[in-house]
């Protein structure tokens, strides 16, 4: 009973139709657990920067009043004032139209003792200006202020500098100085205290500033910690981003809320919905197109070559050798074959440009290009790692008498001696060991702290010192030694790649002043 045959086209069509599925179900789930959490992660981390950038903003609001501040309690005249010393500073300074100026609501001038000596300002509730000795009477609207502010100060003598927020009985931005002479003598005298309203018009000024609109609440109670953020998804189109910002008085805190558009989400989303259908018509296209090129470049010749073994079983005449058509595969191995040499041949080319572009000709080491290459990769990645960088700058002592003295050949042998020991110590797939010119070196270490960092450098230096290289004409030792730099970037204090170079240089500096052949570090 003769076998069925199937068509090697029809079994091609079917396993690209799958492939093709295949490829529409990958693109599904790329969609459902890669893109669209990358793109809520991208919503979340704008959201997040759209609230820091109003906190900064509010940030330097208070800055602004504590500056203000900080000018009027280092003036002789409030100093002269709280001392009783100046009966016409009240007149002459504290007016209306004064503090109106300067966009404050209170001013208040507050003894050693937390006793108020002058009060001026306008009540929220009234607008009515008022200036007294002291927060009674008509100041009696300034009452519950001075409550808050020493509500987390229970028996506290003495002035206070601070900048804070206050949401009792408004929201404000409150700045206190200790009052001190201009020139920074004698003792203080008191603590001047300066109010700025975080009013309607403030909050508009804000929002046209960071572009964000925005409400400040106030609450009471166990509230989440300072700078915490809430994020809540209203709908298609909005988001609400929410932060908690300490306050005075005690037990409370000021809730900042900003409702953001998620236009960027949507359009990311549309963009691959478009693309997910483009590729699935490229995909549609390439199947076809395979099927043609199949047709012609794989069917033509394998019906040849069937047609040609049912000839020679039924006897036809020879028309053809077998061989003729397998030469096709020959030709194509060739081809293969000349293709894996000019392969092998670019890889070695790539090498030794490589070598040329990235590694210092003398010693071997990577050179100053793959340093401001690969530099600010390898602070990012372990930035977002929360893992610190640290750099080692190394520069050897008196290099230049060693030169002088024993000639540039043997310099150039004694600099390779201590590239040697420096990769013995920190080569590293993972670290980087630079020549960045002349007798300098750095060492990058991916998350090494400080502490191993000096550590480290106190190795190398010793190391360099055991291999009792003469240097008779070192004013250090009769040895070569080594001067080391050590700075550190942090996640929480991070530095460029430019600033981390700056700092190791500097540390380096600071242990060349120090003798030499010791280890410095980078203090901000």
């Amino acid at each position: 009973m003769p076998k069925t045959t199937v068509s090697l086209q029809y079994r091609f069509i079917v396993a690209l139709s799958l492939v093709l599925l295949m490829a529409l179900a990958a693109l599904a789930f790329i969609s459902e657990r890669i893109i669209v959490p990358s793109l809520l992660s991208e919503e979340n981390n704008d959201a997040k920067a759209s609230l820091m950038r109003v906190k900064q903003a509010i940030s330097r609001e208070a800055e602004h009043v504590g500056m203000l501040t900080r000018d009027w309690a280092a003036w002789d005249e409030s100093y002269h004032f709280v001392e009783g010393n100046n009966p016409t500073y009240v007149e002459e300074n504290l007016s209306r139209l004064i503090l109106d100026d300067m966009k404050l609501m209170l001013i208040a001038y507050i003894d050693m003792n937390q006793h108020t000596v002058w009060v001026a300002g306008t009540d929220p509730d009234t607008q009515v200006y008022t200036s007294c000795a002291e927060a009674k009477g008509d100041c009696s609207w300034s009452v519950p202020i001075f409550e808050a502010l020493v509500s987390d100060l229970p028996n506290q003598a003495g002035p206070v500098e601070r900048d804070t927020l206050m949401v009792l009985p408004h929201l404000y931005l409150v700045a206190q100085r200790a009052i001190v002479k201009t020139d920074g003598t004698g003792p203080p005298v008191g603590t001047l205290v300066m109010m700025r309203a975080m009013d309607s018009e403030w909050l508009n000024h804000l929002s046209d500033e960071t572009g964000i609109d925005m409400a400040l609440i106030s609450e009471s109670g166990a509230g989440h910690g300072d700078d915490d953020i809430d994020l809540q998804r209203l709908d298609n189109d909005r988001l609400r981003a929410e932060m908690w910002l300490n306050a005075l008085p005690n037990g409370y805190h000021l809730r900042l809320q900003a409702e953001l558009p998620r236009e960027r989400f949507r359009s990311g989303v549309r963009i691959y919905h478009f693309a997910m259908l483009w590729s699935a018509g490229l995909l549609l296209v390439v199947v076809l197109v395979v099927l043609i090129l199949l047709r012609r470049m794989v069917l033509k010749p394998v019906t040849k070559l069937a047609a040609y073994a049912q000839q020679q079983r039924e006897g036809d005449t020879y028309q053809r050798p077998a061989q003729a058509l397998l030469e096709r595969s020959d030709e194509l191995g060739i081809m293969a074959q000349q293709f894996q040499y000019l392969i092998e041949h670019l890889h070695d080319r790539s090498a030794n440009l490589f070598a040329l572009s990235y590694l210092d000709a003398l010693t071997g080491l990577g050179n100053r290009r793959l340093l401001d290459e690969r530099l600010p990769e390898v602070l990012q990645i372990n930035h977002e790692a929360n893992r610190p960088v640290a750099m080692i700058m190394v520069d050897v002592d008196h290099f230049k008498a060693f030169n002088d003295h024993y000639g540039h050949p043997l310099g150039d042998r004694c600099l390779k001696q201590l590239a040697k020991a420096l990769f013995k110590l920190f080569g590293v797939k993972s670290n980087l060991v630079i020549r960045l010119g002349g007798e300098e070196f750095i060492i990058v270490l991916p998350g090494v702290g400080q502490a191993d960092a000096i550590q480290h450098a106190n190795e190398l230096r010793l190391s360099i010192e055991r291999l009792s290289i003469t240097h008779h004409h070192s004013p250090t030792s009769d040895c070569v030694t080594v001067s080391a730099g050590v700075a550190v970037s942090t996640s929480q204090r991070p530095l460029s790649a430019a600033a981390l170079i700056d700092a190791s240089d500097r540390a380096l500096y600071k242990a060349k002043n120090e003798g030499r052949n010791s280890v410095g570090v980078f203090e901000e």
